[in-house]
């Protein structure tokens, strides 16, 4: 991560620079680095000097002085013979033995600003070329046994002491960086010590607060050994990179609590986990995937709920507001990729829409159609539920909540997309959380989700796949929805419950409809028994699909409560009767159902919405639907008038229909009468449809003189005696 400095006077060195600027010859660098074993105190403020010196190249914004100090500390570095292809000595760096006696004098002050001026050292010098071989030989050289004992000593330190275990790591990064990774292969060689108590390390948050109000918090344990990370995954070669990535505790310790750290920190744990691990296609998928076990993508999804703790004074609210909303985000689009992409391991290829494997999809027809006689009737087994391999998936799919967040709700759709197998085991242990009605934001956003999850494409499914498998009804019908539920639902007193119960049932037979057709279109290109097999399987789809329906009775009763002012909810329940008359024949049969009033109704409001020029009404939609449940309807009366009503429903039907245009309602509603003509006279199709076509002609408006309502009122009367007889 950058460091940021907002000016010379709040840099870290402002405050001493009249030390680093007393250095000003070699003499004097070499003077303050010199080895002192008795004078410890001395010692510390040269080494703050040193720091001072560094961090003038490092950070300093005076080209002139950083360009004479780099001169300085390149000549040192060549008196000292560490400029030199051939590897010196432990005593070439005098610092070195300033570490060793601070590490066996217990001297922990003086051994964590010495860990620390060399990781700062080490830092500085990467910058710029002409330090490489001295870099590279002082980077040998703390990698020797000896000097590897004493960096051992400041791991092992206790987990309170951060002054101490921080610079250790920090060190270890830089010599994992240290010209673009060259070293890194020796660094990882010692794991013994170079990763010793690792996991540990990545679960200390304990923050190190700076000095002084305004400022800025610095890094805590957790913080410097996740950037020790890495810099190992940016820069380790293959090998090593999957023997890091296969250690389990080393990742569960990364993405424990993720919250609780700090926006860049997160910012950085998904970046680098999808560039340099995701992305990299020499790691394998079953590596990737062992990272991402369902704890780690539920610790992933707190991330959705966000709040930054980030103890950042002078930050103002917009800003933290905007990390707020970031936050999820970034995380959104990181789990999205992660779950529904096969390369990355989480999402397992072969887990097919139905739970079977590839080799079963591609068995030849004889087979299928063995396997299709094999399979018992939906409604023996519509509780079980087919058995997925994406276990890890499926796990976390339970610790989501999509009624409460479109994020969430946008991933577990994803995820359903691209693996539909899961949606039946998703619902089958979804036990959180009852469908049973009220008015409260969790069951809107339930049912907003429930409505999300049915209208989910099928365009991928595989034609070959029996329509009867428990997951196939599960897409169109989820458990939640039960008959149960949804008659309680339409006899709530609340009309948004009513809609969205009615949405959601319409939403189904529309998917089943989809369903139904995309498995005959595949049907048609084979043949034999498969196909047979095939049409036994669809017509136990529908079965099973009639039995999880509410009684349309039910229904029935919902459209005859809705009132003028309920046109909305009138339309809806309409459209759902027709549905239950178009997919379930036998079932709407079952019920009687007059809608000769609500017709009559509906053609009066329609002649009126036509004759005020009405745009943008539901009433020609209504009308559609009730024209066309009239036509599978045996309870019509079309030629009986109540003494409230001028006209009787043929009477008023054909009054509309002398009106309407020859658009798709108006060549329906033609049918109708047409029918009703045939059926209340005995005469066949052709002699109904010449007397329609007479009547409508005798009464259009488009002739010079419209007909007067004594036309009609004469003409029905004719119509409803004539009936009689």
């Amino acid at each position: 991560m950058k460091r940021r400095v907002e000016s010379r006077e709040e840099s870290p060195y402002s405050k001493r620079q009249k030390l680093t600027e007393e250095i000003s010859s070699v003499t004097q660098l070499q003077s303050l680095l010199a080895f002192n074993q008795d004078a410890a105190s001395v010692t510390r403020q040269n080494i703050q000097a040193f720091k001072n010196f560094l961090e003038t190249i490092a950070y300093g914004d005076d080209v002139e002085l950083q360009s004479s100090k780099k001169g300085l500390l390149l000549e040192y570095l060549k008196l000292q013979k560490l400029s030199q292809e051939e590897r010196p000595s432990s005593e070439a760096l005098e610092l070195l033995r300033t570490w060793s006696l601070a590490a066996q004098s217990n001297n922990e002050a003086l051994f964590a600003a010495v860990t620390a001026v060399l990781a700062l050292f080490l830092k500085t010098i990467s910058r710029h070329v002409e330090f490489r071989d001295a870099g590279k030989n002082v980077c040998y050289l703390i990698l020797q046994k000896d000097q590897l004992k004493i960096l051992e000593r400041g791991l092992s330190a206790q987990k309170t002491k951060d002054h101490v275990i921080c610079p250790s790591l920090r060190l270890l990064t830089e010599l994992v960086s240290f010209d673009g990774g060259s070293l890194a292969s020796h660094v990882y060689r010692e794991r013994e010590i170079t990763f010793k108590r690792f996991d540990t390390f990545l679960g200390l948050r304990h923050e190190v607060k700076a000095v002084g109000s305004g400022s800025r918090r610095k890094a805590s344990i957790r913080d410097n050994a996740l950037r020790y990370l890495f810099a190992n995954l940016r820069l380790q070669d293959q090998s090593t990179k999957i023997e890091i990535l296969s250690n389990g505790k080393f990742f569960r310790s990364v993405f424990q609590d993720i919250k609780e750290d700090a926006p860049l920190i997160i910012r950085e744990i998904l970046k680098v986990m999808k560039d340099h691990v995701l992305d990299d296609k020499k790691i394998p998928r079953r590596t990737k995937g062992r990272i991402f076990t369902d704890n780690v993508l539920a610790s992933l999804a707190t991330l959705y709920s966000y709040q930054s703790a980030d103890d950042e004074s002078e930050e103002d609210e917009h800003v933290q507001t905007r990390v707020n909303e970031t936050i999820p985000k970034a995380v959104h689009i990181f789990l999205l990729s992660l779950c529904t992409t096969p390369a990355y391991g989480v999402l397992l290829e072969k887990d097919d829409h139905h739970g079977e494997t590839e080799r079963e999809v591609e068995a030849p027809d004889e087979e299928l159609s063995a396997r299709y006689q094999d399979i018992s009737l939906l409604s023996k087994t519509r509780r079980k539920r087919t058995a997925t391999r994406n276990h890890n998936l499926a796990s976390f799919l339970q610790s989501l909540r999509p009624h409460a967040s479109q994020l969430q709700r946008d991933l577990v759709l994803a995820i359903f997309q691209a693996a539909p197998g899961l949606i039946s085991d998703y619902f089958s242990r979804k036990q959180t959380f009852s469908f049973e009605p009220k008015l409260t934001a969790t069951w809107i956003g339930y049912a907003a989700f429930l409505l999300s999850a049915i209208q989910l494409p099928i365009s991928e499914m595989d034609p070959l796949l029996p329509p009867s498998n428990p997951n196939i009804i599960e897409r169109i019908l989820p458990l939640p929805l039960s008959p149960k539920v949804l008659s309680r639902c339409f006899n709530q007193s609340i009309m948004i419950v009513k809609f969205l119960a009615v949405k959601l049932l319409t939403a189904a037979f529309d998917k089943l409809a989809e369903v139904l057709a995309f498995v005959r279109s595949s049907n048609q290109t084979t043949g034999g028994a498969s196909a047979r097999s095939m049409d036994t399987a669809v017509d136990e789809l529908v079965d099973e699909f009639g039995h999880r329906c509410p009684d349309m009775s039910h229904v029935i009763a919902l459209f005859r409560s809705c009132n003028s002012e309920t046109t909305v909810l009138r339309e809806a329940s309409a459209r759902l009767l027709l549905l239950y008359y178009q997919h379930l024949p036998q079932k709407a049969l079952e019920q009687k159902l007059d809608l000769s009033t609500a017709l009559l109704a509906s053609f009066n409001d329609a002649r009126s919405a036509r004759s005020e020029c009405i745009e943008h009404s539901l009433e020609p939609l209504l009308l559609g639907h009730l024209v066309a449940i009239a036509a599978c309807s045996p309870d019509v009366r079309w030629f009986q008038k109540s003494e409230n009503d001028q006209l009787s429903l043929f009477g008023a039907g054909l009054k509309l229909y002398a009106t309407l245009p020859d658009d798709s309602l108006g060549r329906s509603l033609g049918a109708l009468l047409q029918s009703a003509l045939s059926e209340g006279f005995s005469v066949d199709a052709y002699e109904g449809k010449r007397l329609l076509a007479f009547l409508s002609a005798s009464l259009s408006e488009s002739h010079a003189l419209q007909p007067h309502h004594a036309v009609f009122d004469f003409l029905d009367n004719c119509l409803t005696r004539l009936s009689k007889k």
